[in-house]
């Protein structure tokens, strides 16, 4: 498994999905732009979901076998790398 990505069963088929909560819409578009730029080369193509104003759901399976491939492991893992510390929200911090 991937950390950060849970295992969900939806109608008898197991995908792999992770949710970022981000700052705005804008943070939200830019890292589901930065998802494509990772999963395309990969031929790979998740389904990516702009909920609320400022989350992202991403969800991935291979589904030509309707069902988890390796390649959605490895792709899930190069996802995990994107960098996303300008998108989060900032942390206060209280004097």
């Amino acid at each position: 498994m991937v950390v950060g990505w849970r295992l969900i069963d939806e109608e008898g088929v197991p995908k792999l999905q992770c949710f970022w909560k981000l700052r705005n819409f804008e943070c939200g578009f830019e890292l589901i732009n930065r998802i494509y730029k990772v999963a395309e080369p990969a031929g790979h193509f998740p389904n990516l979901h702009l909920e609320q104003p400022n989350q992202v759901r991403a969800e991935l399976w291979t589904a030509s076998i309707g069902a988890l491939s390796i390649n959605d492991f490895i792709v899930a893992a190069k996802i995990d790398e994107i960098r996303t510390s300008d998108l989060v929200p900032r942390k206060r911090f209280w004097a």
